[in-house]
């Protein structure tokens, strides 16, 4: 009963199905090592990221495809503003106090403004009531640059006072707190910058916060992520979007918290996923002007009631193309670049960022839907395991369909589908050579049988034709094997041709080929050698198995020996047929000279 269970058990280990689910398992780990260093997949993946927002179009809440998200209210420097109001580069800043003053009395929640104020104004009135405006507001986010490319500060010594100032300033608006996790961590690695483009020292002092606006793109130029946070001189300072999101939650600087081990950042009850570098996946809603835009000259006209502001998230930015703040998104080449703000501060104030799946998570499903390719790939027939493959297949798609579109999650697609596509190819790989090593193999030696030979030979041939070389055949047959059979038993025969096949194996060179011709007959071919060096080969054969101490299943001691004959293309023969008919009468002849000896066709000794 316990060999029946070690035999059911071994039957079942080196099944077809076991070897089928093992060979995903192996080729899924090997593939994913493989293709997660080529950066030319991770690009393919962002592309199928793209194709995944274009076919989900808007993920508004509201059926009505038309409909506009109104908690974010963008104040648009379109063509139509510049075309009412001149080049925005000579708009004088009480525009933007204006605009302040009177988008205040609705009561937003906060108010920020992508556009720079870098320089002083030739009339200082101007900065001064813009300054004020911002003050008497108490909820304005201005926006400065963070980068990495090294710039010297130029002009006299007094600006160069002023730059110092700024920096200065720009101290009071760090989240320094994230600081205390961030420090001694190896799971995040924060984008440091060596320069800055920062507000006017007064707006500095007045505003309620600060935001740096820089994006960097991907390298194919789409803008599909954004560090929420950077270092710049030993600080941290937050996005643009992240600090408006902290004002309307009326969250103190010190309630923005890193979480390394976690790799999130925290504001009060929010966790928001990041990346290595602290970027946040941008979770687009939809294509451009998926929020309310409304014309800047129309709100500097008043022409808006101010009720329609109240409890809102107003951003001020630009449109029109003459402005250059165009971003490459997804959605769009030519997407505003205040629109990408407001989809990060959308997505951190409903909790809907884009989280993509963790590397260990992926991995474990590659190795599964190997384990799954390989276990209906081992045992389906052709036409159904291709049906099958195309369910897998399918059905995956389908999953990271649902889960981008109603989960928020990113599943990986062109790892998985081609883990799928390679397990089936070599799964299918290793059932042909299986099924041609049982059609081509001599189940008891473990040789290649008589239909190999045929076509073997034939190709060897042909290949000695068209090189110009010489290929011997060597056929050997057991002396007297008849009556091992008669004497000692079949089993002791079969033991016999098993141990001979051993040899044979043993003393050829890796291009000959052996393969049983029948009975007790075997067959050596060896292409690109000579009568004189199939003789050596084929002596030491001989002298191999006279010399081998062979036993029956009793363990009684037996003496085999063995008869061969040598033919050569073309010396002999020219044909396969006429090759095999030489060898055959030499070996002939070698019997009834006294067995024992190896005989080469066409010579007399």
């Amino acid at each position: 009963m316990k060999f029946l269970k070690i035999k059911y058990t071994l039957n079942f280990l080196t099944s077809y199905r076991i070897v089928g689910i093992s060979l995903g398992c192996l080729v899924s780990i090997i593939l994913i090592f493989i293709t997660s260093n080529i950066y030319l997949f991770e690009d393919f993946e962002l592309k199928t990221l793209d194709l995944r927002f274009r076919l989900r179009g808007s993920a508004l809440p509201n059926p009505d495809k038309n409909a506009v998200f109104e908690d974010i209210i963008i104040v648009d420097i379109n063509d139509y503003s510049l075309e009412k109001l001149g080049r925005f580069q000579q708009w004088p800043r009480s525009y933007h106090a204006k605009i302040i003053d009177y988008l205040k009395k609705g009561n937003p929640k906060v108010i920020g403004f992508d556009i720079f104020f870098i320089e002083e104004d030739q009339d200082l009135k101007e900065d001064l009531r813009i300054s004020k405006a911002t003050l008497k507001a108490g909820n304005v986010v201005h926006s400065m640059i963070l980068s990495k490319k090294e710039e010297k500060l130029k002009g006299t010594t007094e600006e160069i006072y002023k730059e110092d100032h700024k920096e200065e300033l720009i101290k009071k608006h760090n989240c320094n707190n994230t600081l205390k996790n961030y420090q001694n961590n190896h799971l995040i690695k924060l984008i440091e910058s060596n320069a800055s483009s920062l507000p006017i020292p007064t707006l500095l002092k007045n505003s309620a916060g600060i935001g740096y606006v820089s994006i960097t793109p991907d390298n194919d130029g789409i803008i599909r992520n954004l560090p929420l946070i950077m270092k710049y001189k030993s600080n941290i300072y937050p996005s643009f979007a992240l600090e408006i999101a902290r004002i309307f939650l009326k969250a103190k600087k010190e309630e923005i918290r890193l979480i390394p081990e976690e790799k999130c950042l925290k504001i009060k009850d929010i966790k928001i996923p990041i990346s290595d570098e602290g970027k946040m996946l941008i979770n687009y809603i939809g294509p451009p002007y998926s929020y309310r835009y409304i014309p800047y000259e129309v709100i500097l006209r008043e022409d808006i009631p101010v009720e329609f502001f109240r409890d809102k998230i107003i951003l001020v930015g630009a449109s029109a193309p003459g402005l250059y703040d165009l971003s490459s998104t997804p959605f769009s080449p030519v997407y505003p670049g205040i629109e990408v703000h407001a989809n990060i501060i959308y997505n951190i104030l409903n909790k809907k960022p884009l989280v993509p799946l963790s590397q260990k998570a992926t991995l474990g499903i590659v190795i599964f839907l190997g384990a799954l390719t390989g276990f209906f790939s081992s045992y389906l027939r052709l036409v159904n395991s291709i049906f099958m493959v195309l369910i897998i297949v399918l059905s995956y798609l389908i999953t990271s369909i649902y889960f981008f579109e109603v989960k928020n999650v990113w599943l990986a697609t062109i790892q998985p589908i081609m883990n799928i596509l390679f397990c089936y190819l070599v799964v299918w790989i290793y059932r042909y050579s299986s099924v041609e090593e049982q059609i081509f193999s001599d189940q008891l030696t473990k040789v290649y049988n008589r239909r190999y030979l045929d076509i073997k030979l034939e190709k060897e041939i042909n290949s000695a034709n068209w090189l110009h070389l010489p290929l011997s055949l060597l056929i050997i047959d057991a002396d007297h094997f008849k009556r091992i059979n008669d004497i000692y038993g079949h089993l002791t025969g079969d033991k016999v041709l098993e141990e001979i096949a051993s040899i044979l194996k043993l003393n050829i060179r890796s291009k000959d080929t052996v393969a049983r011709y029948g009975g007790e007959e075997f067959v050596i071919i060896f292409p690109k050698c000579n009568t004189d060096q199939a003789y050596v080969i084929a002596e030491r054969i001989r002298k191999s198995i006279a010399e081998r101490q062979f036993y029956d299943i009793s363990e009684n001691q037996i003496k085999v020996t063995i008869s061969g004959g040598i033919a050569t293309y073309p010396i002999n023969a020219l044909n396969k047929k006429s090759l095999v008919s030489e060898a055959d009468q030499a070996l002939y002849q070698a019997k009834d000279s006294g067995r024992n000896m190896i005989m080469i066709a066409g010579r007399l000794w």
